[in-house]
């Protein structure tokens, strides 16, 4: 069972959390560059993934034509 199906995730909360998370790394330094980098990359993502339409369980199966020639 995959353990992701049962989580309700918030992305307004998530996004708000990385935007304080960005506004912390404040230094000037190669690790926090990438920490940064990191983090816009996480931002960006969670963007993208509240506009993605969960899965469908449903299965599509393929139509025959109504009409049978014998």
């Amino acid at each position: 069972m995959n353990m992701t199906q049962h989580i309700n995730p918030d992305h307004d909360q998530c996004v708000i959390f990385l935007k304080c998370a960005l506004l912390c790394v404040t230094e000037k330094n190669p690790e926090d560059e990438r920490l940064r980098k990191a983090i816009e990359l996480v931002l960006d993502t969670a963007s993208h993934a509240e506009s993605v339409p969960p899965p469908s369980n449903v299965v599509q199966f393929c139509r025959r034509d109504a009409r049978v020639d014998d």
